[in-house]
């Protein structure tokens, strides 16, 4: 990996280690430090791989790596030769006694499979460990590195965690252990894991993101603003006065209503003209009290000038994530766009309308009227200088998944992510850098609070998890399998790369 930004530090891998699959991994204390995850339950066949790097065992480090909270379900490192596994209060126990033991304070791959006749298999750097057995039942796991008690907690590193609802065949298990000096990639398999979570590249807001990247999003995470005070000002990062597009991902549940659009507009994605200099003919982007959507032009004359209410095509208040888009052509006809599909057009027949926007030098606003909040989660905004078509709207929906619109068939003049890439928070003023991927109206989100309760599981990811009592100086280490060295910075903003350099 190269020099990257992950919330909230700055991952700098030595140059020999720039094409490691893995530089980083996390570092647990053996004694509070532990990650909860979404619950997962495998009835059928299944297989869990870690990289690990215990400490020396004792009787009172019996290192859990997975584990429910009933003590029905673990797998457990109870010493250097002992791994046992538990599903549905039944237990095997792996006995190695041909020398491929468990080495303390050393990286090593441990995986264990189930096949669908329930047959149990551990292997350490892709050779057998101890005997195969039989456990049937559903194997039901919620924590990484913490037993079910709370005590005899995993005290060592861990890194590339990957599950698959699959029995690994031999040739997999070797293709996961890797070369012996390059750890093997799981998302290469054929069949690809169902989770998979490379600890060391966590984001870190308050407490660690185990992000599961099987989902091959590219952003796991999305802010969430509050319906009080949160918003995030993008400075003059608006200020196309002819055909324009806009286009964001939004998620919200509230049920208030009011019967004024800027009382009741709780998402609003706009220059707020009229009360800030009362500028003329300012888009903004709003939901009605229904759900529907509000398209508003400004025209100079009333507040009301050129307004144009699209009724409840979508319910967009129904705690989902949805993509919405808005085209205009730059002279009489808007577009708006639910989900990727044309949801209304119309054409603007007020004789007052003067066809172009005004230029204006208003901040640009995202969660915020000056009456209103936004109350949901916002992710992928961005803004076009030009009116974009169905098929490019549909492309920018991508079946329910934001993807990385630098590649995009029209370059974005300004795209906030509004995730845990290129976004990091400053406890010291309590705010948040949102960077602008495209432009340089990078955004400053105030009142969002602190980072763990306003960075939250984006459009379509599943099984991320999160880590408890762990802290972004101690517990993210520049060390894992074959890659030593690498650095990582903190008390660092996304901002703080700098295109100057010596010469």
């Amino acid at each position: 990996m190269a020099t990257e930004f992950i919330s909230n530090s700055w991952l700098m891998p030595e140059n020999s280690n720039q094409d490691k699959l893995a530089n980083y991994s996390l570092s647990f204390d053996g004694s509070t430090q532990y990650i909860d995850l979404t619950e997962q339950n495998y009835s059928g066949a299944f297989s869990m791989s870690f990289w690990v790097n215990p400490i020396e065992f004792t009787s009172n480090n019996r290192a859990f790596l997975v584990s429910d909270d009933t003590n029905q379900n673990f797998i457990w490192l109870l010493a250097n030769n002992d791994i046992r596994l538990k599903i549905n209060g039944n237990q095997h126990i792996f006995t190695e006694s041909g020398g491929n033991d468990i080495v303390p304070s050393t990286w090593q791959n441990i995986i264990i499979t189930r096949d669908g006749s329930n047959n149990v298999n551990c292997f350490r750097n892709s050779s057998a460990f101890g005997s195969s057995g039989s456990i049937s039942g559903t194997f039901d796991i919620n924590k990484i590195a913490r037993a079910f008690s709370g005590s005899w907690m995993y005290e060592g590193k861990i890194t590339e965690l990957s599950i698959f609802d699959y029995a690994l065949s031999a040739s997999q298990v070797t293709q996961l252990y890797g070369t012996g000096s390059a750890v093997g990639n799981p998302m290469s398999l054929s069949t690809k894991p169902v989770a998979y979570y490379p600890l060391g590249q966590s984001a870190f807001n308050g407490e660690f993101l185990a992000t599961n990247k099987a989902t091959e999003l590219y952003e796991n995470y999305s802010l969430q603003l509050d319906g009080s005070d949160d918003f995030i000002n993008c400075g003059n990062a608006f200020t196309q006065t002819g055909a324009f597009s806009v286009s964001a991902w939004i998620k919200t549940s509230t049920t208030s209503a009011t019967s004024v659009l800027y009382k009741n507009g709780v998402f609003q994605f706009g220059k707020d003209s009229w009360y800030n200099g009362g500028v003329a003919n300012a888009p903004n982007l709003s939901l009605t009290d229904s759900g529907g959507i509000t398209k508003l032009f400004r025209n100079g004359v009333a507040p009301s000038g050129a307004t144009v209410t699209v009724g409840t095509v979508v319910d967009l208040k129904d705690g989902n994530w949805h993509h919405i888009a808005f085209t205009y052509n730059g002279t009489n006809q808007g577009k708006y766009y639910t989900d990727g599909v044309v949801s209304y057009t119309y054409d603007i027949t007020d004789g007052s309308w003067a066809g172009t926007l005004a230029s204006n030098s208003n901040d640009l606003l995202i969660g915020k009227t000056t009456v209103a909040n936004w109350n949901g989660n916002v992710s992928n905004i961005s803004i076009y200088s030009s009116e974009l078509t169905s098929a490019q709207v549909t492309t920018l929906y991508n079946n329910g998944k934001p993807f990385d619109l630098s590649t995009f068939a029209v370059t974005p003049v300004s795209w906030w992510r509004l995730g845990s890439v290129n976004s990091s928070y400053n406890s010291t003023s309590s705010e948040w850098t949102i960077l602008d991927e495209i432009g340089t109206n990078n955004g400053t989100g105030s009142n969002l609070g602190p980072a763990q309760s306003a960075l939250v599981d984006g459009v379509g990811a599943t099984g991320n998890g999160v880590s408890s009592g762990m802290s972004s100086g101690t517990n993210k280490v520049g060390n894992s399998p074959y890659s030593d060295n690498n650095a990582v910075s903190y008390n660092m903003s996304v901002t703080a790369k700098s295109t100057s350099v010596p010469t």
